[in-house]
C-alpha cells in the first residue's frame, strides 16, 4: 500500500502553491478533488490492464511490471517503447516536483533564520537556491539506495506527513464570515483516512524497519531543529 499511496502523492501538491493560485477558496478544492478522482480512475484502469495481460506470479516482486504486461500484449519491441514513454512521463513528474518542492522550502526559509540562504529568489521569483538543494538531495538519495528502498523510505515519510496534516484538520474551526471550504462528512472521512494510514504505517514499520526508522529519524531531526530555530522578524525573500 506504500506504493499505492506513492501513486497518489500529488493529491495535495496544489496546496503548497496556494499563493500562486487565483481565487484559491474556489479553485484549490476543485483542483484537489478533480485531480484525485482522475488519478484514482487512471490508477484502477492501469491496474486492470496489467492484471489482464500478466499474471500475479509473473509480476510479484518485480519493479518492471509495466514492461512485463505490455511485453505480453505488444511484444518485446512494443514493451520497450511503453517503457520509453513512461520514462518521458517521469521527466514531467520530476519537473512538477522541482516546481512544488522548492516553494515549500522557500516558504520555510522565509520564516526561520536557519534557512535564510534558501529564501532568496531571482528576478523571475524562482527560489533557485532551494531548487538546487532539492536537486542535490534527490541525487544523493538515488546514489545511496536502490529504487525499492528509496521509494519505501519516501513513501513512508509521505504517508506519515499526510496523516499528520489530515489530523490537524480535525482541530480547525471555520471562521465566521470566511469563505472557506468545509470537507463533506467531516470528521468521518478524516478518521477513516487516519485509521487506514495507521495500519499501513504500522505494518511497514514491522516489515521494513530500516527504511521506516530512517524516515522517522529524519523527521525527529526536523522537530529538534524547529524548536531551536528562531522565527524571522521580517520577509527577506525579495
Amino acid at each position: 500500500m506504500i506504493y499505492v499511496g506513492f501513486a497518489y502523492v500529488g493529491w495535495n501538491a496544489a496546496a503548497y502553491v496556494v499563493d500562486e493560485i487565483d481565487n484559491p477558496a474556489r479553485n484549490l478544492p476543485r483542483a484537489l478533488i478533480i485531480s484525485t478522482l482522475f488519478v484514482a480512475a487512471t490508477y484502477l484502469l492501469f491496474q486492470f490492464v496489467l492484471l489482464k495481460h500478466a499474471s500475479v506470479p509473473a509480476m510479484e516482486g518485480k519493479e518492471e511490471v509495466t514492461f512485463i504486461a505490455f511485453n505480453n500484449l505488444l511484444g518485446n519491441t512494443g514493451g520497450k517503447w511503453v517503457s520509453v514513454f513512461i520514462a518521458i512521463q517521469l521527466v514531467a513528474t520530476i519537473s512538477s516536483y522541482l516546481w512544488v518542492g522548492p516553494r515549500v522550502t522557500w516558504a520555510m526559509a522565509n520564516e526561520y533564520h536557519l534557512w535564510t540562504p534558501l529564501a532568496k529568489r531571482n528576478k523571475h521569483l524562482i527560489p533557485v537556491a532551494a531548487v538546487w538543494v532539492h536537486v542535490f538531495i534527490s541525487i544523493l538519495l538515488a546514489l545511496t539506495g536502490s529504487f525499492e528502498k528509496v521509494l519505501l523510505y519516501a513513501g513512508f515519510v509521505l504517508q506519515l506527513m499526510a496523516s499528520l496534516t489530515v489530523s490537524t484538520s480535525l482541530f480547525l474551526k471555520k471562521k465566521e464570515g470566511a469563505n472557506t471550504f468545509v470537507s463533506p462528512l467531516k470528521p468521518l472521512l478524516q478518521i477513516i483516512f487516519l485509521l487506514f494510514n495507521a495500519g499501513v504505517l504500522i505494518f511497514t514499520l514491522i516489515d521494513r524497519p530500516t527504511e521506516s526508522l530512517i524516515g522517522i529519524g529524519i523527521l525527529l531531526v526536523g522537530v529538534i531543529i524547529y524548536f531551536f530555530d528562531k522565527p524571522s522578524d521580517k520577509n527577506i525573500s525579495e
